[in-house]
Parts: C-alpha cells; structure tokens; sequence
C-alpha cells in the first residue's frame, strides 16, 4: 500500500503458531426447533515483533487475534423437505491472527483484516436437497477503508 498515507502492510511476515478454542452449545427443548450457540477463538501466538523489526525494519503493532460467533435457530438437520433454520454471525480476524490462505473467502473477498456479520438462511427443498441464502458484510480493521457485502445462494444435492 506504498503511497497511500497509511502505515505499510506487510504479508506473511509473522510465524503462525495457532491456539484455537471452539465450542457450540446445542439446545433441543423446542424439539424439532434448536438454539445452536457456536463460538470459536484463535491466537497467534507465534507473533514476534523483535524478529519482524529485524526482517522489515518496521515496528509492526501485534493484531494477532481472531474470533467468530454464530446463532442459528431451526432445524439442526436442513436435509429434507420443509426443513429451515436461519443464522446470524460475527466475526473478527486481525491482519497477523491466522495465515490468510485458509479463511473464509467469502468475507471481504478472503484474507484477514476484516470484521463483520453473516445473515441467512437454510431451507430443505426435498431429501436430499437445500437451498442456502446469505448476505455477509465486512469492512477492513486497520488500513484504507474498504467495505465489502455479499450476497450469496447456495443450491446443494446429495447423492
């Protein structure tokens, strides 16, 4: 991002060693109708800003944290007809939380950086089909402004 004004962004420039945290809490008391509870919590703990001053020669700020929550209320099973459930999500991943390559490219057309919501819905359309609908928006943590929103369908078959 040389020539904008902004402090440089530097890929890959940190070793990733991942802690993870991921638990879901799963409600059946409105049987067939679920409250599903998800959260997940990463940390780079890999991070060393001495190491990466001595290779870039910038004072780089750790971002190194990244999580996601997601509610959905439904069925827990879209596989068959009638079957629905609908879905609200956040998530936040700073630039240096997890290696870019392998997050959701959906979100802000992949990578980190980005903070956000997810919102949608599952409907089952027979046994072995469902239809997914989605809008996911996400805006850039740190650097030039960059806002970006999806709206996504998803028909899947199983055979």
């Amino acid at each position: 991002n040389a020539g904008t004004g902004q402090a440089p962004v530097l890929a890959l420039a940190s070793r990733f060693h991942i802690v993870n945290a991921s638990m879901q809490l799963d409600l059946g008391h409105f049987d067939p109708l679920h409250l599903r509870v998800t959260a997940d919590y990463a940390k780079n703990i890999g991070f060393d800003q001495g190491e990466i001053r001595e290779r870039t020669g910038l004072n780089v700020t750790p971002k190194t944290s990244a999580y996601q929550t997601m509610f959905t209320v439904g069925n827990p099973d879209v596989w068959g007809r009638g079957n629905t459930s609908v879905f609200l999500g956040y998530r936040y991943v700073e630039p240096d939380a997890v290696v870019d390559a392998f997050t959701q490219a959906n979100v802000l057309l992949g990578g980190t950086n980005a903070k956000g919501y997810m919102i949608g819905f599952n409907y089952g359309l027979d046994t072995n089909v469902w239809l997914r609908w989605r809008w996911l928006s996400a805006n850039a943590i740190v650097g030039p402004p960059l806002a970006i929103d999806v709206l996504q369908g998803d028909l899947t078959l199983r055979f």
